[in-house]
């Protein structure tokens, strides 16, 4: 899986035993940004069977391609704050 705070790939695996066609998954996270860790998500609950039933972010980079990702997958997602931009000042607009 790609972090993008890191900027490094980083090898996760999953039990079949921790992760079932019965299990129901809320994913929550802290930042959306391209999806990445999002991606890893919805692979892993396909290999399993699971059912993605949402995800939640505390803040979404929304001129990121996170959100589209998750749309173009049918993901119903939330997340509490949006930051539209970043000004060359490094100020944030924020929606």
């Amino acid at each position: 899986m790609y972090s993008f705070t890191k900027a490094d790939n980083t090898t996760v695996c999953i039990g079949k035993e921790f992760l079932t066609k019965d299990d129901k998954i809320i994913f929550i996270d802290d930042f959306l940004a391209d999806g990445h860790a999002s991606g890893s998500v919805i692979d892993f609950c396909r290999q399993s069977g699971a059912e993605i039933i949402g995800m939640g972010f505390l803040v979404e980079k929304a001129f990121a391609k996170g959100g589209q990702f998750l749309r173009d997958h049918h993901i119903e997602y939330h997340s509490l704050s949006k930051i539209i931009r970043i000004n060359d000042d490094n100020s944030l607009v924020v929606e």
